[in-house]
């Protein structure tokens, strides 16, 4: 039986790439990669990890794609369509889930999809479900082949290009727009040519044929475990038909998108929060660490365990709700003066937006809110958070609840450091949320428990109702509220609370608003962290509005006794 060289061209592309997933080549080219500053698109919890272990998961997760998907291989003419199609910047190229020719998968072109930089050429392409905690679309990586005579070590492609690629009604800028920003530039004909040659696959004017590759190179591809062998031949006679078809089948699709969600897309260029792509650490970076005093050398581990972990809760958000910071600014600019000005946004708002623009289900729309309106309320002052002093006592359950505080807090949302002994720090936001109909605001803390791994949806969440009462009575307030309203909600499992059930959560509480207490206490005044090292000049407290691109610490001493 004649074998169709394009099966085999891609089968062997497939075993080659299996061999760089999993072989010492990939590990060592990956490592090196990530060394020169080179970013891959992984789940925000990923980055707490140590290098090897990144690259790890990594390179399991491109394995899997590639072993379980399909194997596509199109002819010539339909790449010289996709070129013509990717390079017109007016054709909209929005991605629903449908167009994908496969769930994961791989494919190979018979000529170069399109060229990169220095004489690189795109080769093939691969992807797959998205990785943990992103939102609905597809994780896929272009690749890309060197120039003639210049073939890799043992490998003749590398991974050029990786990212997370959102399905309508959220398209990616660089789909849709032809001005985009310069940073994006190099990318955008490539993300072009990946999404059109998936048009292209599906279309109705090229031809599809099932091939097996010859023996060999199926024998290898057994003995590495991957499944269905067989290659998909797409081919067509003329690119003009296939180019025609793809911006038939772009432009229909549009218009459907825009009747159904209206004339705008959410768009993933630039990144629509201002989450820096990694934290900086500023002036506690730990190169600097050297020239600190040992006490100041403390902190600054303190603010780079800090920083590090919430900006992984701001990528995690993003990565799960694209674009959903800038959504709600505008949102709270459209609705100002709804609720009041201490209230970033009321959780429950947030909990119905995601709904709204991201069919969220209720559940995990409601859990997810909270979570979002206490990171929004941070970042939406600039990014401050408060350590307290060694000595700094922590709040009793007969100490009277802070009544006022919504109008005391510097900020919507506030950073908390909390020390505990020799285990690690809790890391705790604090913000003031609103009730419809209610005068009073309600403390909501959101904290990892001093469990650092986790993300955004592992946040324990505390609330407490700001009343002119006792810590605890404060405490009983608020669970007796919370109770009833889940007795009308229709559960029938509502735990009863006593007397010392709400001390002690009232001690819970006391320790971890100790550094918020005494930041609001009219005799205290914070002291900027990184002005404090004499590298910079000291911000001065209350801090001012601003969006910070890192996050910038005070240091709180303990208040003299009145």
């Amino acid at each position: 039986m004649t074998v169709h060289p394009l099966a085999d061209q891609a089968a062997a592309l497939r075993s080659e790439t299996l061999r760089f997933a999993r072989g010492a080549y990939g590990h060592d080219l990956m490592g090196r990669f990530l060394d020169d500053g080179q970013s891959f698109t992984m789940p925000a919890r990923w980055s707490a990890l140590d290098q090897p272990e990144q690259v790890r998961r990594i390179l399991s997760a491109m394995d899997r794609r590639v072993a379980g998907g399909d194997t596509f291989a199109m002819s010539a003419p339909i790449v010289d369509a996709v070129k013509v199609v990717a390079q017109n910047r007016q054709v909209r190229l929005p991605l629903t889930e449908d167009l994908l020719p496969s769930p994961s998968g791989m494919l190979v072109a018979e000529t170069p999809l399109c060229d990169l930089q220095q004489g690189w050429t795109m080769s093939f392409i691969t992807w797959g479900p998205p990785l943990e905690g992103f939102g609905p679309g597809v994780h896929l990586t272009w690749w890309g082949a060197p120039p003639e005579g210049q073939s890799g070590e043992t490998m003749p492609c590398i991974p050029d290009f990786d990212l997370h690629l959102p399905f309508a009604p959220f398209v990616d800028a660089r789909l849709v727009h032809t001005d985009i920003p310069s940073a994006y530039l190099y990318s955008q004909v490539p993300l072009r040519t990946v999404v059109a040659s998936w048009y292209a696959v599906s279309s109705t004017a090229v031809e599809t044929t099932e091939q097996r590759p010859q023996p060999l190179l199926g024998r290898a591809l057994a003995a590495q475990k991957a499944k269905r062998r067989s290659v998909r031949i797409v081919e067509a006679a003329a690119a003009q038909a296939v180019a025609k078809a793809i911006i038939a089948q772009s432009t229909a699709l549009s218009a459907t998108l825009s009747e159904k969600y209206g004339p705008g897309e959410a768009g993933g260029v630039p990144s629509a929060a201002p989450t820096p792509p990694s934290a900086s650490h500023g002036v506690f970076d730990r190169a600097r660490d050297g020239d600190l005093d040992p006490d100041l050398r403390h902190v600054a581990a303190k603010y780079r365990a800090a920083s590090d972990y919430w900006h992984r809760l701001e990528t995690g958000i993003e990565q799960a709700y694209p674009g959903v910071f800038a959504r709600l600014e505008e949102d709270r600019a459209r609705r100002h003066g709804e609720w009041p000005s201490w209230c970033w946004m009321p959780s429950l708002l947030v909990s119905a937006r995601l709904m709204q623009w991201y069919d969220a289900p209720t559940r995990q729309a409601e859990w997810d809110g909270s979570r979002v309106a206490a990171v929004g309320a941070y970042l939406s002052h600039g990014r401050h958070a408060l350590l307290g002093a060694i000595d700094l006592p922590p709040g009793l359950p007969t100490d009277p609840a802070p009544v006022g505080l919504e109008k005391r807090m510097p900020a919507p949302g506030m950073g908390l450091i909390l020390r505990d002994g020799d285990r690690p720090d809790h890391h705790v936001i604090a913000h003031v949320d609103y009730r419809k109909g209610s005068a009073e605001g309600e403390l909501a803390l959101v904290t990892n428990d001093g469990r650092h791994g986790g993300g955004f949806r592992d946040l324990t969440r505390l609330t407490l109702f700001l009343t002119d009462t006792t810590m605890t009575a404060a405490v009983r307030a608020t669970q007796e509220y919370y109770d009833w309203a889940a007795l009308q909600n229709g559960r029938q499992d509502v735990p009863s609370w006593g007397e010392a059930d709400c001390a002690a959560a009232a001690a819970t509480l006391g320790y971890y608003m100790a550094p918020l207490m005494a930041a609001c206490a009219p005799d205290v005044t914070p002291v900027d962290a990184a002005g404090f090292t004499g590298r910079t000049d000291p911000a001065s407290w209350p801090p001012e509005p601003g969006l910070l691109s890192e996050m910038r610490l005070w240091l709180v001493p303990t208040p003299r006794p009145s």
